[in-house]
């Protein structure tokens, strides 16, 4: 069971690895916390307590009939009855007052998560534009619908355990009629009818405990249908239906992006989160080629955070118009820009492995990179000092803790070159670094990006140099237009 469950973590990493979301959508907080969190989690904690103990009732309570039955046939029958309305009778009972009590929690569950990464992704611009009372109320409100669920389920193992209890109480009480004449005859013995009427309350913790796994079977029967889709890309052109039953019947017309890009427009675009009623972002435009930058700069709150979501395909702009060369990608899905569009997050996670593996999940293994491809990568943002150094089996510890901050963040940088993406979203690469090693983080980083187009988030308004292209945020366009 252990190893099956190692083996499904195994999968999900995998799959991640095989569509090249590992570098991204890990970082995507409630891809992360759906993905490897949540689903990971229900099903170790679920697969242990739905699997053995029916089947550990089953055989206990098989045991018991055949004894007794030996012992004298009517106490087997009624041994059997009994076993029978705490195996057979009881747990769908407990199933129709449960109410789907057990996947109602899971998928709450899942949206809390959901809910608080996206508190946190987006909580600059929430607190800036005032809607952070708003967006609280709804995560109270789905964290109250887990205690719900979590009530209902409760209530209705409690009223399974006491049927149970109560079946088991009952078939031991029947034991004292059905064998009392063969005592009072001398056939058996006393101690035979002590053990006969004392074996069905011992089956009452085996029944109660197959009782749980009865009702948790639904939740991890949910959770296990999202597994499949882990095992390999699917064709989602064709698909009409998401794993929660929404309509996809317009995948075929999503736009696809082949790559390498040779430019990114944004023409007017402007953005709004889901359930606000306003734009945060407004009057983006900008055009940027292949070896050109882009650098959005402006104060915290301002939407950076925002625009960066449009980019990497994650929100809609509200009006306007986000092209990449010259192919609107209006409904366009994030894991269609894979390969396309990289992203390197202001804090990128660096695993407690070695520089290797940390370098190898920018592809999949079907196309893993070479030592080479490596050693090179490394070399073009800085780190060839390090890998001639130590090597690329050298281990950087826990959140990279054998290496700087600009080491990191130089190392989250060569995974981008390795996934081959046209255009790589820089996100304050330089935030918690010394202008001294700041300075050499951006020229690394200028010789290095040469063929790519890329888009450099930055608190710093000096960060621009003569022919980037400048999107300042916060700023009413034609005051820029005129410094």
């Amino acid at each position: 069971m252990l190893d099956a469950l190692v083996d499904l973590r195994e999968r999900i990493w995998l799959a991640f690895a095989r569509t090249g979301t590992a570098n991204r959508s890990l970082a995507r907080g409630e891809v992360a916390l759906t993905r490897l969190v949540s689903d990971v989690d229900d099903i170790r904690d679920l697969a242990p307590r739905v699997v053995l103990p029916p089947i550990v009732a089953t055989v206990i309570a098989a045991a018991a009939v055949v004894v007794l039955g030996i012992v004298h046939p009517l106490a087997g029958i009624v041994m059997a009855c009994g076993a029978l309305v705490c195996g057979l009778l009881v747990p769908p009972l407990t199933l129709r007052l449960d109410a789907r009590a057990g996947i109602a929690r899971v998928r709450a569950r899942r949206t809390v998560l959901e809910r608080l990464s996206a508190l946190l992704w987006a909580r600059e611009d929430i607190l800036v534009n005032g809607r952070a009372p708003a967006a609280l109320a709804a995560f109270r409100e789905a964290d109250r619908a887990v205690g719900d669920a979590e009530l209902r389920a409760v209530r209705a193992t409690g009223v399974g355990e006491a049927l149970i209890t109560g079946a088991g109480v009952l078939t031991g009480v029947c034991m004292l009629p059905v064998l009392a004449p063969a005592v009072l005859s001398g056939a058996l013995s006393g101690e035979l009818l002590a053990v006969a009427v004392l074996l069905p309350l011992a089956l009452i913790d085996p029944f109660l405990d197959a009782l749980t796994a009865t009702q948790q079977w639904p939740a991890l029967r949910s959770v296990l249908a999202r597994v499949p889709e882990l095992d390999g890309p699917r064709d989602r052109a064709a698909s009409t239906e998401t794993a929660d039953g929404d309509d996809h019947a317009g995948a075929a017309r999503r736009p696809h992006v082949s790559g390498p890009v040779r430019a990114l427009a944004l023409e007017d675009v402007a953005v709004r989160w889901p359930g606000m009623d306003h734009d945060v972002v407004t009057g983006v435009n900008a055009e940027v080629g292949t070896g050109r930058w882009a650098v959005v700069s402006g104060p915290s709150g301002t939407g950076k955070t925002t625009l960066v979501s449009v980019l990497l395909g994650f929100l809609e702009p509200s009006a306007g118009t986000y092209r990449l060369d010259g192919q609107d990608m209006h409904g366009v899905d994030p894991a269609d820009l894979e390969g396309i569009v990289a992203w390197c997050p202001q804090e990128a996670h660096v695993f407690d492995s070695s520089l290797r593996a940390n370098l190898l999940i920018a592809r999949g293994r079907d196309d893993a990179p070479s030592d080479e491809e490596m050693r090179a990568a490394l070399v073009r943002v800085g780190l060839g000092d390090l890998v001639d150094e130590v090597g690329l089996g050298a281990t950087i510890g826990a959140g990279g803790s054998h290496l700087s901050g600009g080491q990191r963040q130089r190392l989250a940088v060569a995974r981008s070159f390795l996934a081959r993406s046209s255009v790589v979203v820089l996100d304050e690469p330089t935030a918690h670094l010394d202008p001294e090693a700041a300075q050499d983080l951006m020229t690394d980083l200028r010789g290095g990006l040469g063929s790519q187009i890329v888009v450099l988030v930055t608190h710093d308004t000096g960060a621009a140099r003569s022919g980037d292209e400048r999107i300042e945020l916060g700023r009413d366009a034609r005051e820029y237009a005129a410094s």
